[in-house]
């Protein structure tokens, strides 16, 4: 038996498939052929992913139903690829859908640019907002040599007041 680790970012974690040999996929396909599909396809899932229950459970609750639903089939699937014994079928379906994958990925693509396209615009827009709302005022020069007169009758209320290099500033005193 080997395993295979496969990185699924879905799920942000490896998955680690085990490699069965076929008088062990003949056993397990014994053991649980009579369940629904559903149970089927949990049954194969858990004798076949080594860490199902340590990692992988814990990321499967924390998705939506739909996106768990979407993992488990392509866990499903990584299961039928690796080990073709469970589901010829399927196997022989998943290998000759390469038309299909790429009709989908397709689609995909022109998902995404349709996304990106949005959400571009929506930040240009938001950036012309705030442009236009942004306006600098130049400030005159006699408003600047006025400056220290006006904070110093307005804002800074001190008696204390200090000489640098020949400029006249008024302390600000600390409140405690």
């Amino acid at each position: 038996m080997k395993i295979y680790q496969i990185y699924v970012p879905e799920l942000a974690t490896y998955l680690k498939y085990k490699v069965l040999d076929p008088e062990d996929i003949e056993s397990l396909i014994e053991n649980i052929d009579t369940k629904s599909p559903k149970d089927f396809k949990l049954a194969v899932l858990e004798h076949v992913i080594y860490n199902i229950h340590s990692d992988i459970k814990e990321s499967l609750r924390i998705m939506s139903k739909q996106a768990a639903e979407r993992c488990i089939d392509a866990m499903y699937n990584g299961c039928v690829m690796l080990n073709p014994g469970i589901d010829i079928d399927l196997w022989l379906e998943l290998a000759y859908a390469k038309g299909a994958l790429e009709r989908e990925l397709q689609d995909i693509s022109m998902i995404d640019a349709e996304i990106t396209k949005k959400f571009k615009d929506s930040l240009l827009k938001k950036d012309r907002l705030n442009n236009s709302k942004t306006k600098v005022k130049k400030l005159s020069r006699q408003k600047f040599l006025g400056l220290e007169e006006y904070l110093g009758s307005n804002v800074i209320r001190t008696t204390r007041s200090c000489y640098i290099s020949g400029l006249r500033f008024k302390k600000i005193s600390s409140r405690t």
